[in-house]
């Protein structure tokens, strides 16, 4: 390899941070800015990369290049290594000449991998940013910088600056005291507790690090990040919660009077295996209904892969083409799943209790198997070696009402709509919906979630252009949607798929006419439909336009649990919303009001208001509900006061002497406007 310093102006400082609970995508640490202030101490040009929180590889590669340095250097672990020789083999193919330095361990990491990037670069094992920055420097042939001199420090040098600090941070060392005087004298817009980073310290040095902070701190608060072995009953007294706002210890070298107080302490996260085994239950669990029913959580409007489907029983070549087919697509949290048989199942859980499957050369990240046999729909997930296991089975909408006493808590259904009973039981209860508002859902204690739940979204709620999901069958063909035809095949481009799926889409709103249809804005235009519906979407969407309504109560029973109190089994609820028939006001209306109209539910005798859009619900009176929805479509006091009469059992007189009271009370919950 080249001498840094023969031909190289410029280094890039960049690592893939994968947290163990949610990637982070493409950037920088404390670590790397105190190593590149170093480098600059030394005449060398030096850039600090701070990306999009995510993306898909070859989107990472060309934020990477417009840094425009001639050389490029990563922290590597075991969990990176294989999203960062992705990175290295993009930016190589797009700027040859590019030199590589990777610092940190390999072992464990998947051999070819370790392999591929030890021949790309110049690498060395340690992860001390000292000797780093010795390293780095000897091969730019000029002489080492002292970390412990203000030159390093990329506060004091101007390398960043104090709206730097909250995202990034303070390392403790020799340079905290000078970076804090400096602090003291910066004013920024944020103010917000700053990290500092304290791990790999001793005791007695972490109890100084934190005198310190008391001494000349400058009244801001700290988010501590520390080993539990250094951290003491002596620590503790010192982290004042009007100094230290967060602690955040790394292993469980705890004493166990000390554990127990650190339990009850709000601001306390111990990072251990137990934290991380639930940490792998949530992303499972997450990332399976993501990938089951389509509704990706996230802002983003670039194509990238999250989840690549797989069935077990492929030949291992042929699943290794197409890993290797989807590596620069994929986004940098993506999962690889496997559908497999049960038998075949238990042969693949060695291979998943490793933090990367060998398969793929330690690409995706995540790794867990459906079980696609009958009566056995199981997820596995392997999560950085953790291995967790979580129970899911398929329940077509058209056995919903049969099973709903055997329906199991603590099992993820996912409600089917692929074959012909099922578009017919869809049919039938969608009429019901609209004429009466009632809807037979499942009981509170069973998760019950809608597969392709994008389909019956309302407008942008389909994803398909932004090739979240994809399945790849025995020949290569493509698919999107886990019920519909391929689009294509693996012999084709990724971006070419994006484009085909956009071709289609367009298409099909062509030729249904959605531009002047009168639910366009509640229809997801879903361009991927199983050959069940026979062409009748567009049929059932105009039919019934409160469909997105009725999709999103199906699983509401769940999150009125804390409403509905353990062991309800109410399943049967009964909705009055904007643009449908009076459920529980039964005279007269005027002219309905206008503005973000709640949904009132009643369900196991109480009533229930729900804000969709902003999550949030309240629990109301019957006669609350009755006069929220009389004032939602205008009616008279009158009117009112006679329907109050009726229903409970009181004079007129009484029912609009408690009227305004009641609408006062409404109006400050949000209930009704003013």
């Amino acid at each position: 390899m080249t001498d840094l310093g023969n031909n190289v102006k410029t280094i890039g400082f960049a690592r893939v941070k994968l947290d163990v609970e949610y990637v982070s995508g493409v950037g920088f640490d404390i670590h790397d800015a105190h190593i590149a202030a170093a480098m600059a101490a030394q005449g060398i040009g030096v850039k600090l990369y701070r990306g999009r929180p995510e993306g898909r590889a070859s989107d990472l590669v060309r934020q990477l290049l417009r840094q425009r340095t001639e050389a490029y250097h990563f922290c590597v672990t075991p969990y990176n290594a294989a999203p960062t020789l992705q990175l290295l083999r993009g930016i190589d193919a797009l700027q040859p000449h590019a030199e590589f330095f990777l610092s940190g361990p390999l072992d464990g990491a998947n051999d070819k991998v370790a392999a591929a990037l030890r021949e790309r670069s110049a690498w060395q094992a340690d992860t001390d940013p000292g000797v780093i920055a010795a390293w780095l420097c000897r091969h730019a042939a000029c002489a080492p910088a002292a970390l412990s001199s203000p030159s390093s420090s990329p506060y004091l040098s101007g390398l960043l600056t104090v709206h730097d600090v909250v995202q990034t941070g303070l390392l403790a060392g020799p340079l905290l005291a000078a970076e804090l005087q400096w602090l003291a004298t910066q004013s920024s817009a944020d103010a917000g507790p700053v990290p500092i980073w304290a791990l790999q310290l001793a005791a007695p040095v972490l109890q100084a690090t934190l005198d310190l902070l008391l001494a000349q701190g400058g009244g801001r608060q700290y988010r501590l990040h520390a080993d539990s072995s250094a951290f003491t009953a002596a620590v503790y007294a010192q982290c004042a919660p009007a100094l230290v706002t967060a602690i955040a210890l790394d292993g469980a070298d705890l004493a166990p009077d000390l554990q127990a107080q650190l339990a009850t302490d709000p601001r306390c996260t111990i990072d251990n295996g137990a934290r991380r085994t639930a940490r792998c239950q949530l992303y499972g669990t997450n990332g399976h209904l993501a990938l089951r029913t389509g509704s990706y959580f996230d802002a983003k409007q670039l194509p990238s892969l999250n989840h690549l489907e797989l069935d077990a029983d492929l030949a291992p070549a042929a699943r290794r083409a197409a890993y290797a087919w989807a590596a620069s697509d994929l986004d940098l949290r993506s999962a690889v799943v496997l559908r497999a048989t049960e038998r075949r199942y238990n042969e693949l859980l060695p291979d998943l209790r490793t933090p990367a499957l060998a398969e793929t050369d330690g690409w995706p990240k995540h790794a867990y198997v459906l079980v696609a046999e009958p009566h056995a729909a199981q997820a596995r997930l392997a999560l950085d070696g953790k291995s967790v296991q979580f129970e899911s089975a398929d329940l077509p909408l058209a056995q919903l009402g049969a099973a709903g006493s055997t329906l199991r808590p603590g099992v993820q259904y996912f409600l089917q709509i692929r074959d012909s009973a099922d578009v017919a039981a869809l049919r039938a209860r969608l009429a019901l919906f609209e004429r009466s508002g009632e809807l037979h859902g499942a009981p509170p204690a069973v998760n019950l979630a809608v597969d392709n739940r994008c389909r019956w979204g309302v407008n942008g709620s389909c994803r398909v252009h932004l090739m979240r999901r994809l399945q790849v069958g025995p020949q290569g063909e493509v698919s999107t949607c886990r019920d519909t035809p391929a689009i294509g095949s693996t012999a084709q481009r990724y971006d070419d798929l994006v484009l085909e799926a956009r071709k289609r889409q367009q298409l099909a709103t062509v030729r249904r006419d959605c531009a002047t249809c009168p639910v366009r804005s509640q229809c997801s235009q879903c361009s991927q439909m199983p050959e069940a519906f026979a062409g009748q979407y567009c049929e059932i969407r105009r039919a019934y336009p409160n469909m997105t309504l009725f999709f999103d109560m199906l699983g509401l029973p769940a999150a009125l649990m804390p409403l509905l109190g353990d062991g309800s089994v109410a399943a049967h609820m009964q909705v009055s919303s904007a643009g449908m028939a009076n459920r529980f006001y039964g005279g007269a209306c005027g002219t309905a009001r206008t503005g973000e109209r709640p949904q009132i539910i009643a369900i196991g005798g109480q009533y229930i208001v729900w804000w969709r859009q902003q999550r949030r619900l309240l629990r109301i009176s019957q006669a609350m509900a009755v006069i929220a929805e009389a004032w939602w479509t205008g009616a008279a006091d009158a009117d009112l006061c006679a329907s109050l009469s009726a229903q409970f059992n009181v004079t007129a007189d009484d029912a609009g002497a408690s009227l305004a009271t009641a609408r006062t009370n409404l109006q400050q919950q949000g209930v009704i406007g003013d």
